[in-house]
């Protein structure tokens, strides 16, 4: 009897942490490829301030570790189409970069289901988050001044902390389209 409850037992922790919570198990970006679009909202606090489409296209080259990251903003003629370079530098890592072929190269490291990116330019700390799930990749943006709008702490033995502002928030649920 006590055999068939250590059975049940494990039996029951391999369902419960084999269930799928919608978190993706799949391999970034080899199982991403195909062509994403969604509407992206931009937000300033709470109210949104501006809407587009977006579109994120990712395809395999000839060589294993490169793929085409091709961010589209808008349609038609009007549109913002930015062609980029998926570079994987270690697939088990989950360390990658996305260069944008002008001289910028920017870092993106995988952490469980997201693939994040933060850099500063011109001034602006900007924070890209990819979040992978099964039928959708989400796209957050973050961004706002690199420099700290204000610091607390700084007593006794408290360190200081400066304060970064958020002024913009975006976001985009991107579905599978080809």
């Amino acid at each position: 009897m006590l055999i068939l409850r250590k059975y049940y037992f494990i039996l029951f922790l391999i369902l419960i942490f084999s269930s799928n919570s919608g978190f993706s198990q799949k391999l970034f970006p080899a199982d991403y490829e195909g062509v994403w679009k969604g509407e992206l909202s931009i937000y300033s606090g709470t109210r949104i301030v501006q809407k587009a489409l977006m579109q994120l296209t990712i395809q395999s080259t000839d060589v294993d570790s490169i793929y085409t990251y091709q961010l589209q903003y808008g349609e038609g003629p009007g549109a913002d189409v930015r062609n980029y370079q998926l570079n994987i530098l270690d697939q088990k890592l989950g360390s990658f970069e996305i260069d944008e072929k002008n001289s910028i190269v920017l870092p993106a490291q995988q952490f469980h289901n997201k693939i994040v990116s933060t850099f500063i330019v011109e001034g602006s700390m900007i924070q890209f988050v990819y979040n992978l799930f099964e039928d959708r990749i989400q796209v957050e943006v973050f961004s706002g001044p690199h420099d700290p709008a204000n610091f607390t702490g700084a007593e006794l033995e408290t360190p200081t902390v400066g304060l970064l502002k958020t002024n913009i928030y975006q976001v985009c649920d991107l579905r599978k389209v080809e």
